[in-house]
């Protein structure tokens, strides 16, 4: 099969619709078939890179990928290569990796997305918002991001994420600045950057919590596993709805529990392996530290191997793979089982 995969984002770029793409596209590769991916993003040219990749092609070049190819998938609708494939009538899918923004460019998009054969959301969430056909969710690199048995977690709490304000860091800093009040004191590493970091790092002055908080910067996939083997607990407190998350699928993979904002998609990547609050809501995000801090059972509770497992099978890099080469097998008309059947619970 010649599968064409449009990611608007790409490797060097970092990011959940980089790192999926990546990874469904070299489980296709391995099963046989051929993957080209077409993006925007710019890098120098990578002559050991097993992927095909055309960085910004011309209109020209954008036809002749779309005519070569059995089935155009969009990791996420980029209106900018998706008309040539309406053109052309190339069957096209596309996953729904967020929200539609609001106003006459989500109204197009919705429009496009109605005109091509088949829709899917990485979460029921974003099904519910989107009207997707079905939901397969996310997968995550399980080659990189595994729990060893003999990890010292000789750190608490570890947040990663790039530095915006809608990522939450500052309420999670505020957090601990609570927790301090209660006389509970756990060290805080945070993996990330972006434009909010000089005023995180201010904030944590002003909350004199210099001794707890340590900034790490960007990590790769290997060094950031790593780092999610030594830490106990992995927040995600974002503010706005998470479509899906698949950070927390790589902090259970290494053993931690996962305590994030349960609006969006975010709690079925987290699943029975973590603890939720309410989108915002510092007190209660401050409450969730406290009993996963103060109760080593209830860590415990979390961590279960056999949980663990089944919710991290689910998530599994071959499984997703299998079960998109199974759709579009059906979308091409080839014998195997019906959409239906591949609608996840």
């Amino acid at each position: 099969m010649k599968i064409l995969v449009s990611s608007h984002r790409y490797d060097p770029s970092i990011g959940g619709i980089e790192s999926v793409t990546a990874i469904l596209a070299r489980e296709w590769i391995a099963a046989g078939h051929e993957v080209r991916i077409v993006t925007k993003t710019d890098a120098p040219w990578d002559e050991n890179n097993p992927i095909t990749v055309i960085r910004n092609p011309s209109l020209r070049r954008l036809f002749s990928e779309i005519v070569w190819s059995d089935l155009y998938f969009q990791n996420n609708i980029s209106l900018q290569t998706l008309w040539p494939a309406l053109i052309l009538g190339k069957i096209t899918l596309i996953t729904h990796q967020t929200w539609f923004s609001r106003g006459i460019s989500g109204f197009v998009k919705k429009l496009a997305c109605s005109l091509v054969r088949c829709t899917v959301a990485i979460s029921e969430a974003v099904r519910r918002e989107s009207s997707a056909d079905l939901v397969i969710p996310n997968p995550y690199q399980a080659n990189v991001f595994f729990e060893e048995p003999d990890s010292q977690k000789d750190g608490d709490l570890i947040f990663v994420g790039r530095l915006v304000s809608d990522k939450g860091a500052d309420l999670l800093i505020e957090a601990l600045r609570l927790l301090a009040l209660r006389d509970i004191h756990p060290s805080l590493t945070i993996v990330g950057e972006g434009p909010e970091s000089g005023p995180l790092r201010d904030l944590v002055k002003q909350s004199n919590l210099e001794k707890q908080i340590v900034f790490l910067g960007n990590k790769d996939a290997i060094k950031l596993a790593e780092l999610l083997r030594r830490h106990r607990i992995l927040i995600v407190p974002s503010r706005w709805k998470e479509p899906f998350g698949i950070v927390a699928l790589e902090g259970i993979a290494c053993g931690c529990v996962v305590v994030g904002s349960g609006g969006g998609g975010l709690s079925e990547a987290i699943g029975p392996c973590g603890l939720l609050f309410q989108n915002d809501d510092l007190g209660k995000l401050a409450d969730q530290l406290q009993k996963l801090l103060g109760e080593g059972t209830s860590l415990l509770k979390f961590t279960d191997p056999n949980l663990r497992e089944r919710h991290l099978d689910r998530h599994s890099p071959a499984l997703i793979a299998a079960e998109y080469q199974k759709l579009f097998m059906e979308l091409l008309g080839q014998d195997v089982s019906p959409l239906s059947d591949l609608t996840r619970p």
